[in-house]
């Protein structure tokens, strides 16, 4: 847990970021997309929220790995769900979804579905991806806190190429919900950290691919 001594300190003080080739050498237990969502169109794009992406996988050394970190602000609805396919496509060790639910209750998830269920023998409508879509009830300072030493001592582990610059700032600026503009990437990063964690492997036998040859 976070123990902030100093009201509106950043709570981070370091991260450790390693290669795509590096990252992509271990052996991943489970992979997750979660996505903390935003409005479209808005008018104050400086000030309003992003959509933040994050791909993050568990692997058998017992590290976390943030292996994919955007955010992104879009004009329309549709930009935001063919994103999320685009990823899907990317990532094919995707198994699981989250997310919140507050901006669109719903609607994003059966969009999401309807786009990947348009043709029954793509290789999205046979991987049988789990949606998990919940409205955000929590205290987010507490929710963050539980990542804090994860990040600083490196358990937590970020792509250098895949990981935007601005999503990795946007995190580390981070002190607390009441002293931050932004807090979306460190929210999306607290819910990867924390519900890859309920994510059950059904298949016992990890299978090593080389992850090259899928271009990720």
């Amino acid at each position: 847990m976070c123990n902030v001594e100093n009201i509106g300190d950043k709570w981070f003080k370091s991260n450790v970021s390693k290669s795509r080739d590096d990252i992509e050498e271990n052996t991943f237990t489970k992979t997750m997309l979660t996505i903390d969502t935003a409005g479209v169109k808005n008018k104050d794009r400086k000030r309003s929220d992003s959509f933040s992406f994050v791909v993050g996988s568990a692997a058998t050394n017992n590290f976390k790995y943030v292996r994919s970190g955007q955010l992104r602000k879009f004009n329309e609805f549709d930009e935001y769900i063919n994103h999320v396919i685009d990823l899907l496509y990317t990532y094919e060790d995707i198994t699981h979804i989250y997310i919140e639910k507050n901006t669109y209750n719903g609607l994003d998830v059966e969009r999401i579905q309807q786009e990947i269920a348009k043709d029954e023998h793509s290789k999205l409508a046979v991987r049988q991806i789990v949606f998990i879509n919940e409205m955000q009830r929590k205290n987010k300072d507490e929710k963050i806190s539980t990542i804090v030493s994860d990040v600083n001592n490196g358990r937590i582990i970020f792509c250098s190429e895949r990981v935007e610059n601005d999503f990795l700032e946007q995190l580390m600026d981070f002190a607390g919900q009441k002293f931050t503009l932004h807090d979306d990437a460190v929210d999306s990063v607290a819910e990867f950290a924390n519900r890859i964690e309920d994510i059950e492997v059904r298949n016992k036998r990890l299978q090593t691919l080389d992850r090259k040859l899928l271009g990720i």
